[in-house]
Parts: structure tokens; C-alpha cells; sequence
């Protein structure tokens, strides 16, 4: 038994890169690095489906306005968000790191995906699944072997989603504090090993 979280041991095991989905899936936007000046959109965006989770009573993961288009525009002028455009409107965007202390610790074999985000006018056509399936190969090119999230633990269908696309549950841990809304979350790590 080992474990890339530090106390905890789970058995490990190797889990393909996922294909692509095979159903029909509509043609994703292909990603492309974001700037500064995409800040806006990627705010719009996220506040859009922060409202809808709250909507449907997913209160812990985001909430509308906790993320500024300035804080956006920094992690964009360093190259890691990722953005897809329809008619000149972001309707995907991920985030890609390399390094995320402050939930998994420091491990430099990892790459990190948050925000993962399509246009809720475009579910339902296998973007979500394109978008992460597309995050591998560039975690790969950056020299790391694994491709790590994390999401509210309560989100069941989200976990679902994860498990569906190859991740594996790894540990659970507490939302960093300065990460929390209201209360304290409990979150999920998930872990998807590139061979």
C-alpha cells in the first residue's frame, strides 16, 4: 500500500490515459492559452456556473464573484488558463499548474487541473469529458506522470464524472481556509496516473 498524500495509505495502480468519449460529442473548441484579456470571460463564465450549481444545491464548491477578473488576469499572464471560444465568446476554460500545495502538498511528478468550466448552453455534448482528456497530454508534456483535481466531497455526480473519465479517489482532506465560503469542506482528491 502506498499514497501520494502524506498519512494516508491506498493501494495504487495504473489507469490508462481515458480515450475520447465515442458518443457524439459536437466539435469542442480547441484550447488555446489565455491572456489577460480573457480575464472577463473566464470570470463570466465561472460566475455562470457557480450560479447554476448553487442552483441546483451544490453550495460548497464556488460562488459568484470569490474570484476576481485581476486574480484571472495573474494566473492568465503566467500561461495557465486555457480557453475555448464560439463566435468570440469563452464557453470552455481549465486551469493547468504544476505545482498546488496548498491541497495536495508539494510533488513536482503532478500536474493540477481547476476550473474546469463549459457553457451550460453547450452540456450535454461531451466538452467536459474533451476538455480533461485534453488536460493529459499536456501534463504529460510538462514532464509529470499524473494528472491530479480535487472537487466538494458531497458532489457525488461530479465524483461520478471523475471515476468515468479514469480518476481514481486518492484521499479526502478539508478546504484550505482561505478557499472556504461559509463552513468548513470537505473535499475529494482525485488522481489519474498518464502511462
Amino acid at each position: 500500500m502506498s499514497s501520494d498524500i502524506p498519512g494516508q495509505s491506498t493501494p495504487t495502480r495504473n489507469i490508462p490515459t481515458p480515450d475520447p468519449p465515442t458518443r457524439d460529442t459536437g466539435d469542442m473548441p480547441a484550447p488555446r492559452v489565455a491572456s489577460p484579456a480573457d480575464a472577463d470571460g473566464i470570470v463570466a463564465l465561472r460566475d455562470d456556473s457557480a450560479r447554476w450549481m448553487l442552483s441546483r444545491g451544490n453550495t460548497g464548491q464556488w460562488q459568484p464573484g470569490e474570484i476576481t477578473a485581476a486574480d484571472i488576469a495573474d494566473q492568465a499572464a503566467r500561461g495557465e488558463w486555457h480557453v475555448g471560444e464560439v463566435d468570440g465568446e469563452i464557453v470552455t476554460a481549465v486551469r493547468l499548474i504544476d505545482t498546488d500545495p496548498d491541497f495536495w502538498g508539494v510533488d513536482d511528478r503532478a500536474g493540477y487541473v481547476h476550473g474546469l468550466m463549459v457553457d451550460r448552453r453547450f452540456a450535454g455534448h461531451g466538452w467536459g469529458e474533451q476538455l480533461l482528456a485534453w488536460c493529459a497530454p499536456q501534463a504529460r508534456a510538462r514532464g509529470h506522470d499524473r494528472l491530479r483535481l480535487d472537487c466538494v466531497a458531497g458532489n457525488r455526480r461530479l465524483r461520478e464524472f471523475y471515476a468515468l473519465q479514469g480518476f481514481r479517489e486518492v484521499g479526502e482532506s478539508v478546504l484550505p481556509a482561505q478557499f472556504r465560503h461559509r463552513e468548513v469542506v470537505a473535499i475529494t482528491l482525485l488522481e489519474l496516473l498518464l502511462i
